[in-house]
């Protein structure tokens, strides 16, 4: 917790003694303090649709370590460096903002990613999930009940398994319908000679 306030003083500055809905919107956008938020500016984001912006999510810490990682990479560091590089900043974010089941679990994933780097090992994406939410349930068994632990392993089960799919689905259907445009059979057994007049 005074880790926490110190690197709170940090990003804040001077916002700290003036206050002020700029003060908690940063609060609530980089370290997940949402709580301090003045109510009338949470409900703004809600009507709008926008609460998700003050959430801090999975994406977050996997945005931040990406960007690392590729910092790392472009100064010329190599894959394992880039890990502990990589591995550093995940760890010391993860302890600065709340402990919530998405960036607990996205930090364990992109530990586990690292890890796997060091130890010249294949990453599987499967075990990182497996093992994030083995994790969780360790430490917090009942978690298996609250919604924010099932709906972030469920989008990333449905971005690991469902998007490959879909994606195959949207090629397969402009490949389709470009095949249509361009007037030729579907089936290559009936070819024809494509119409010269095209659209």
């Amino acid at each position: 917790a005074a880790v926490r306030r110190h690197v709170r003083g940090l990003l804040l500055g001077d916002m700290m003694h003036h206050g002020g809905a700029d003060m908690t919107l940063l609060d609530a956008i980089v370290l997940g303090q949402r709580g301090a938020i003045d109510p009338k500016l949470n409900e703004a984001f809600v009507r709008t649709g926008c609460a998700h912006f003050l959430a801090v999510s999975g994406m977050n810490v996997c945005m931040l370590a990406a960007a690392f990682w590729l910092v790392g990479r472009l100064a010329g560091l190599n894959r394992r460096a880039g890990a502990m590089l990589t591995v550093l900043v995940t760890v010391v974010y993860t302890l600065l903002v709340e402990p919530l089941p998405p960036i607990l679990r996205a930090a364990v994933m992109i530990l586990v990613y690292c890890a796997s780097l060091l130890l010249y090992r294949a990453p599987s994406t499967s075990n990182a999930i497996a093992l994030a939410a083995a994790i969780l349930l360790c430490c917090r068994p009942t978690a298996l009940f609250d919604v924010g632990f099932q709906l972030s392993f469920m989008a990333v089960l449905g971005i690991v398994y469902l998007s490959p799919a879909v994606t195959q689905a949207w090629f397969d259907a402009v490949a389709g319908l470009r095949r249509l445009a361009a007037r030729r059979p579907l089936h290559p057994l009936e070819e024809q000679p494509p119409d010269p007049r095209g659209w």
